[in-house]
């Protein structure tokens, strides 16, 4: 049995993350049934800001872990069931392609790299437009388990991606 069942927000804690309609999201998921567990792994100026928002959200318990390194955020992979990203815009998504690769799903603001990235990955990556669409997503995702063979697929394919992704940016430095 997965012992995945956390919410993860992971990276840099600023305005350009979309923090602002992560907290509505939330207040919005408050209104739900269910207690929700939201890991933060990241840091930022923006910090104190949102664990004080997430502190008037009394139905869900938040662990703020702060900045970790690969190795501890790998481990940290099996506890996160739902990955949230409310960027308005993501250069490349490397948090969100760690998270398909380890079997978590995804729920991204929609713009040009989520909406790829959905497309690529739709069993693990949905994208939302507005924070009650960003809510019923994650409600639905809690409620499910993503399925084996694609995440096996996903990893397979991101991990064949990444490397010719790292051979171009090295030959882009030399050229």
């Amino acid at each position: 049995m997965s012992r995945k069942s956390k919410i993860a927000l992971v990276g840099r804690l600023h305005k350009e993350r979309g923090l602002s309609e992560f907290v509505e999201i939330f207040q919005k998921l408050e209104e739900g049934v269910q207690t929700q567990e939201l890991l933060i792994v990241g840091g930022g100026p923006e910090e104190a800001w949102l664990r004080k928002q997430l502190d008037l959200c009394s139905r869900t318990n938040t662990r703020f872990l702060g900045h970790l390194d690969q190795e501890d955020l790998s481990m940290l992979w099996g506890d996160i069931k739902v990955l949230v990203s409310c960027a308005p815009q993501e250069s490349y998504g490397m948090a969100l392609r760690e998270a398909v690769a380890n079997g978590s799903f995804v729920i991204a603001k929609k713009n040009d790299t989520t909406i790829s990235l959905a497309k690529l990955y739709p069993e693990l990556i949905s994208t939302y437009s507005n924070p009650d669409e960003g809510a019923s997503l994650i409600y639905e995702r809690l409620l499910m388990t993503p399925p084996s063979e694609a995440v096996e697929r996903i990893g397979e394919s991101l991990y064949i991606q990444q490397d010719s992704y790292l051979v171009a940016l090295a030959t882009s430095w030399i050229s």
